[in-house]
């Protein structure tokens, strides 16, 4: 087991392409081809330079719950998650300044180059977190906070249908993926 746990440490190192692992407990279980998309994700998101421990479910419908620099944090959370879920790791990726960057398009060019205007980014660390205001048709209002790590808005379906889902059906499965797009779907309220 221990080097099958290797081996697929390995792999997932080589599907990132840009991250190391170190020696680590191997899982109660091999994870499956979908289960290491998933710790790829979650590692992408997390360019700290820090080795993280990330609690996972064996469920492919499951997200990963928690990404952690200590291993005992990520064995409770694991813990008091249940049976199904494990910790995967240390994992590495090198570390990459968080920027933020406004863009804004005209809404008639579609490049595959850059159009965005040059704005100084702004470092992520120094952000508390961001603001959607929305301005309705009567000229009010309604400002909807948002947290610092949110890095992508959904404003509609078809957004929903172009970015999102072909993402998730690579990374979770198409039916996994299309039963995440029902499930959006149905919580959106019809007015």
């Amino acid at each position: 087991m221990a080097a099958s746990h290797t081996l697929r440490s390995i792999s997932l190192a080589a599907v990132l392409g840009f991250a190391t692992t170190l020696i680590a407990q191997p899982p109660r279980q091999p994870p499956t081809p979908v289960l290491l998309k998933r710790l790829a994700e979650a590692l992408d998101g997390n360019r700290t330079g820090v080795p993280v421990f990330i609690v996972a479910s064996y469920d492919s419908m499951s997200p990963v719950r928690g990404v952690f620099t200590t291993r005992a944090a990520a064995d409770t959370l694991a813990h008091r998650l249940g049976t199904s879920y494990d910790v995967f790791g240390p994992f590495v990726a090198a570390h990459e300044p968080q920027m933020t960057k406004v863009c804004h398009h005209d809404g008639y060019l579609s490049y595959a180059e850059p159009i965005c205007p040059l704005v100084a980014p702004i470092a992520l660390a120094n952000i508390a977190g961001y603001t959607l205001r929305v301005r309705m048709r009567d000229s009010s209002t309604r400002d909807i906070p948002i947290g610092r790590n949110i890095d992508a808005i959904f404003l509609s379906v078809p957004a929903i249908d172009k970015f999102m889902i072909p993402y998730y059906a690579r990374i979770i499965g198409v039916d996994s993926a299309a039963a995440l797009r029902a499930s959006i779907v149905r919580s959106i309220p019809i007015h």
